[in-house]
């Protein structure tokens, strides 16, 4: 299945929004594991959530059920090996 990576920018809702949206995820899309970008002040900037797939018009159907986590965009990824 494809992946992708969903940005969110506005983030004062954030820290309660992951128990939701494991709950709205379904078959077509499934939630990964996530990275955050802390500012200097360690605070949360940016979250970066990797998604497996079918589309991602099945990322968004999540989470427009999760009002209190919106997102900036839904983009497309490959992964790259180093080590090959």
């Amino acid at each position: 299945m494809p992946t992708y990576l969903v940005v969110h920018t506005q983030l004062q809702e954030a820290s309660k929004a992951g128990a939701k949206v494991k709950e709205a995820m379904t078959e077509d899309a499934k939630w990964l594991y996530s990275w955050v970008q802390l500012n200097d002040e360690g605070n949360p900037e940016v979250i970066y959530c990797k998604w497996e797939a079918t589309n991602p018009e099945a990322i968004s159907k999540v989470l427009v059920k999760v009002p209190e986590l919106p997102f900036d965009g839904i983009y497309p990824m490959s992964e790259i090996d180093p080590t090959k």
